[in-house]
């Protein structure tokens, strides 16, 4: 007899891995320091190749709990000569999930990916970012041009728009949601995207033109073009700003998208509002996006994300997330809830280690519960 629930095991773990890619930088940590992404990433939006003070100082002497002088040696750096820079992210996870009636576990590798940023001179960055185990549309491969007022810069090629907090986690339900809408496909029923989330998963890149500007402790990005594979134009914009009041810091900001990734379906929108804000050992992340005629011509649905982060030690912090999502508010009984409880762990330079539980349920069936297991080890340069 053919086994669906292991066939749907080993899809769900497939996906898992295609998803992985291309995972970004923490919002945690910007909010903590009160700076913006570009403060340690080649790429304004986040995310992908560190810089000199992202990867040769704040992972350093920073993050880990341990100097790097105690475990290695402070030679070493990222930067190949004066003009080209890379550098790469690599994690492995063991996954577990139970929901009462199917089971599975795996260990797979969720990310590898290589980064190369080169400056011929202060006015022209060539940038690659290239996921090993994905497909093109994980990749951002773009030319930027820094010539506009306020720091400002005109980028052309391939990348992932700004929207939103770029979490490091693609399944949460503000950027690429439950893989491929399996997880709760038995459970859920019509009037439902199959996406559980929104869009923004690694391979949601736009082949386009992007404008930002970033005076100071602000950043501003539009960018427009068409995702691969799609003949319907996109549009998204999102603006941040960072600062202080009373020794507490603050993110804010404000994002809106108009296009369609998904080809044979409609242009649908999202809006959203996001904030951070740290005082002393604790950061909270939260977010917003309300979705119109995502999940069919004239629904409207939201998604909210919060995260408290609470700094135990150096180089140890304790992860506590709240998400819901709902596709289609007037569509009754499909919303779902995940809670997380976890910690993120640098031992030394490096290396992270992410041990993490998860609750998911849903209001289509009162005595579902999921729970998921994940351990991820995370090393960088």
């Amino acid at each position: 007899m053919f086994d669906t629930h292991r066939l749907r095991q080993y899809i769900i773990v497939i996906l898992l891995t295609s998803f992985a890619s291309s995972l970004a930088a923490l919002p945690r940590f910007a909010t903590r320091e009160n700076v913006l992404c570009s403060h340690c990433h080649v790429n304004a939006n986040g995310g992908g190749l560190r810089n000199e003070y992202g990867a040769g100082y704040y992972s350093k002497q920073i993050l880990p709990m341990d100097h790097w002088g105690e475990f290695g040696t402070e030679k070493f750096t990222a930067q190949l000569n004066d003009f080209i820079r890379y550098g790469a992210d690599v994690r492995a996870q063991y996954y577990r999930y139970d929901d009462g009636n199917t089971s599975s576990q795996a260990i797979f590798p969720m990310q590898t990916d290589i980064y190369f940023g080169v400056n011929p001179s202060e006015k022209i960055t060539f940038y690659l970012e290239t996921a090993l185990l994905q497909s093109l549309a994980a990749s951002e491969v773009w030319g930027q041009l820094n010539i506009l007022p306020l720091d400002g810069y005109l980028r052309v090629g391939q990348f992932l728009p700004a929207y939103g907090l770029r979490l490091d986690d693609h399944t949460a339900f503000i950027r690429g949601g439950n893989v491929g809408g399996l997880v709760l496909s038995d459970v859920l029923s019509g009037g439902i995207t199959p996406h559980q989330g929104l869009q923004w998963t690694p391979q949601a890149t736009t082949d386009g033109i992007e404008i930002g500007l970033q005076p100071t402790n602000y950043i501003f990005t539009a960018s427009f073009g068409k995702a691969r594979n799609n003949p319907d134009y996109s549009f998204a914009a999102n603006i941040a700003h960072v600062f202080y009041i009373n020794y507490t810091n603050f993110l804010v900001g404000v994002s809106v998208f108009n296009g369609n990734y998904y080809p044979g379906l409609d242009p649908y929108t999202y809006g959203g509002a996001y904030l951070g804000i740290n005082w002393n050992r604790f950061t909270f992340l939260g977010e917003v996006d309300v979705t119109r005629d995502y999940s069919g011509k004239g629904n409207t649905g939201y998604a909210t994300y919060s995260e408290l982060g609470i700094s135990l030690a150096k180089g140890v912090a304790a992860i506590v997330r709240y998400e819901v999502y709902d596709a289609d508010i007037d569509y009754t009984g499909q919303s779902l809830e995940r809670i997380s409880i976890g910690a993120d762990l640098y031992p030394v330079p490096y290396i992270e280690l992410k041990p993490q539980f998860r609750l998911l349920t849903t209001a289509a069936d009162k005595n579902y519960q999921r729970s998921e297991f994940l351990f991820q080890a995370h090393f960088w340069f």
